[in-house]
């Protein structure tokens, strides 16, 4: 084991903290759009290209200019026809963000728990402190199963994932799963279509009807709100749903202000409207989907021959704000008292029949 190429458990944990510790590269807030500059302009100037590491999947292509060995100013790559050379408020930042005073570039230590008082300590002494917690609970519980990895978000690269080696490497340990948002995006997708894929985000522009539902992509997804705003140029009409009036909404053809929580019930209400207007390509559905009977027997669509009522009420109560554009808003809200899916068809109808607008 005295090759020059192995090292000890203590060497990885030591080299996978320091990458981890140091992975929290940021940015500096350069709001002005700065133009392209090819790196040959100055002989001490050079342009990298890279890309946007945080959690978006946007992934941006970045333009970095760096002088004399200092980053001065990050732009958006106008090769990329997704992004078209924009960037977002975060990834302007990159510049403030990695020479902020702020930015935390040596292992601290706090004293006293919950104190807020932190000091600074070496390297050597961070990693003697970790490695002699680890083995003192491996010697009191037999195992190191009572470690427990929780992380999440921030940036997604190679180096941030760097801990999870780390911790798979000291042996059997406690690992934190799941999250509220990407598994339930997972499991809706992958319950509607079988699995996570979809067609290229540029297909949008392609689009004759979007129903961007819960969704802000003018704040979330700003590369979107670009193509979803071309393909409305183009007679694509957009349907937001949405509790609150958000920028992508006022934006809307169509703007339908539900009640929170009451997502499920305006769903199945479109579902039974659609099923009891005979709207339903059944041959598509015999092709390419699966479970749809037993969906459809689940949906209050059937009537009982001896009292004529609905069989499965889906919800007591649906109520909905909506209007389109070009015409006075708010509207009236539109509630339905009655119980079974006969409210939530109602709210639906009523929505589809509305003539007002957004202005």
């Amino acid at each position: 084991m005295n090759s020059p190429h192995s090292f000890s458990r203590r060497t990885f944990l030591k080299g996978s903290l320091a990458a981890v510790i140091s992975a929290g590269i940021g940015s500096s807030l350069t709001l002005d759009k700065t133009p392209f500059r090819p790196a040959a302009a100055e002989a001490s100037e050079q342009v990298f290209q890279s890309a946007c590491p945080r959690n978006c999947y946007d992934s941006c292509s970045i333009l970095s200019t760096v002088k004399d060995g200092v980053l001065k100013y990050v732009e958006g790559n106008p090769a990329n026809t997704y992004t078209h050379g924009r960037l977002c408020a975060k990834g302007f930042s990159y510049t403030r963000s990695i020479y902020s005073p702020d930015r935390i570039k040596y292992p601290m230590r706090q004293v006293g728990r919950s104190s807020g008082k932190w000091e600074r300590i070496s390297w050597d002494e961070a990693f003697d402190i970790i490695a002699k917690q680890i083995l003192s609970i491996k010697e009191e519980y037999g195992s190191t199963l009572p470690i427990c990895l929780n992380k999440y978000s921030g940036n997604f690269n190679l180096l941030n994932y760097c801990v999870e080696g780390m911790m798979s490497s000291i042996g059997h340990t406690t690992r934190a799963t799941g999250t509220p948002c990407w598994p339930a995006g997972i499991d809706a997708q992958t319950f509607d279509f079988g699995t996570i894929w979809n067609n290229d985000p540029e297909d949008l522009v392609n689009s004759k009807y979007l129903i961007i539902w819960g969704a802000n992509p003018a704040w979330c997804s700003v590369h979107s709100m670009y193509l979803i705003e071309q393909a409305q140029r183009q007679g694509c009409k957009v349907v937001v749903i949405d509790p609150t009036l958000t920028q992508t909404a006022s934006k809307a053809d169509w703007y339908i202000q539900i009640k929170a929580s009451t997502d499920g019930a305006l769903a199945l209400g479109m579902a039974s409207y659609i099923l009891e207007h005979d709207l339903v390509d059944r041959n598509w559905l015999q092709q390419n989907a699966k479970g749809y009977e037993e969906y459809f027997s689940n949906i209050c669509v059937k009537t009982s021959p001896l009292n004529g009522r609905r069989r499965r009420p889906a919800s007591r109560q649906a109520s909905s704000r909506h209007w389109h554009r070009n015409t006075p808003r708010p509207s009236p809200q539109t509630s339905g008292s009655d119980t079974g899916c006969s409210a939530i068809q109602t709210a639906v109808r009523t929505s589809a029949a509305s003539t007002r607008s957004l202005p």
